[in-house]
């Protein structure tokens, strides 16, 4: 008795990721970085014991130390495609500040802090100081006019603008970096630009 052929006219079966079409495997790659690079990026915040931010704000703070605990997240009203903001249903962030100097200059009343961000999202140090009302000096996004962020990027950044921000960069530096990598202690350290320096001097 002769074995029944087999019926060459259906289609055969596809596996799963055969039916995909092109652009939809793009989207998904695009996705899988994004999810890849943002989980790297935290990693790599959470090796780092010893970050050690200072910076130049405007005002005086009132607090001798604090916490800033105030989630991150897109700003969906800004010009500013970059700009994040905090929002009640964004990332969960925290910086932790210590007031170093509080001084005057130009009639101008400034602080000098010292910062441990707890958690590493983008801009968070620059958002959590303009949410304590108390903006970085030279922060041409969060320093409360975006105007000046814009004006960098196109070319038409004035002369009054230029004193507006007081220094031509944020007045913010990472003076040290420690970490463990490969069963050893590293431990970077580095001096603050001049412009900084000079402004801090009496």
């Amino acid at each position: 008795m002769s074995k029944p052929k087999p019926d060459t006219t259906q289609e055969p079966r596809l596996a799963w990721y055969q039916g995909i079409p092109r652009y939809a495997w793009m989207v998904l790659i695009i996705c899988a970085l994004g999810w890849m690079f943002d989980t790297m990026d935290q990693h790599l915040f959470n090796l780092v014991r010893g970050n050690s931010v200072r910076e130049l704000l405007t005002g005086h703070v009132a607090a001798e130390q604090g916490m800033i605990d105030a989630p991150l997240g897109k700003d969906e009203t800004s010009i500013v495609a970059i700009k994040d903001c905090v929002r009640a249903d964004g990332t969960p962030a925290q910086t932790e500040f210590f007031v170093e100097k509080r001084f005057l200059r130009r009639s101008q009343k400034f602080t000098l802090l010292r910062l441990l961000p707890r958690t590493g999202r983008k801009h968070q140090i620059r958002i959590h100081l303009q949410h304590l009302g108390h903006p970085i000096v030279g922060d041409k996004i969060y320093g409360g006019d975006s105007d000046l962020y814009l004006a960098l990027v196109e070319g038409r950044l004035t002369e009054e603008q230029r004193q507006r921000l007081i220094l031509s960069s944020h007045a913010l530096h990472a003076g040290r970096l420690q970490f463990c990598w490969r069963d050893r202690d590293r431990d970077f350290s580095t001096p603050p630009e001049t412009a900084f320096t000079d402004f801090l001097k009496d």
